[in-house]
């Protein structure tokens, strides 16, 4: 190319392309941001999943304590039976954690058992439904009702706690 009586050279004839190295690099930071975005998403399915668990364990127990209101209040299913673990020391420790050893191995075992319970599956998953009763407490004519739910997810035990008041119309 001539400019001005001057000839003069064509820089970019002598840099025609990438190095290997420059490529190499290229494919090295798109691959850590691929990585990156990879580990990512794993993070929020699983916390997804484990989200989803929650809420239904929690969607049941309030099913279950709108079940249980509606009933007459001498129904059967909100009676405080006779036994072991009859009136309120035993309403809120129908289970009691499990020690390390048995969590896996064990994952239903009760050592006080509830006054009811009952297993509900949904989306491949048992959930255990426990409630106790415990008549005239805290005062005469009203029921505590104390419900646990209870998901087992692949051997990881998930429970949600809720208690209601039922009280005795006249």
């Amino acid at each position: 190319m001539q400019k001005y009586g001057i000839v003069m050279k064509d820089k970019m004839s002598a840099e025609n392309g990438f190095t290997l190295i420059e490529v190499m690099v290229a494919i090295l930071v798109l691959s850590i941001g691929i990585l990156g975005v990879t580990m990512m998403l794993t993070g929020s399915i699983s916390s997804n999943s484990k989200a989803d668990v929650i809420t239904t364990t929690t969607t049941l127990a309030a099913d279950q304590i709108e079940y249980l209101m509606s009933l007459d209040y001498n129904d059967p299913l909100l009676n405080d039976p006779p036994g072991p673990t009859h009136g309120p020391a035993f309403l809120r420790n129908p289970l009691p954690p499990l020690p390390a050893q048995e969590r896996v191995s064990s994952i239903n075992v009760v050592k006080y058992p509830p006054d009811h319970q009952t297993n509900i599956q949904a989306r491949g998953i048992v959930y255990s439904v426990y409630w106790n009763v415990a008549d005239n407490y805290p005062v005469q004519k009203i029921k505590t009702v104390y419900i646990i739910v209870v998901a087992n997810e692949r051997g990881v035990r998930r429970l949600v706690m809720l208690s209601c008041v039922i009280s005795r119309i006249i």
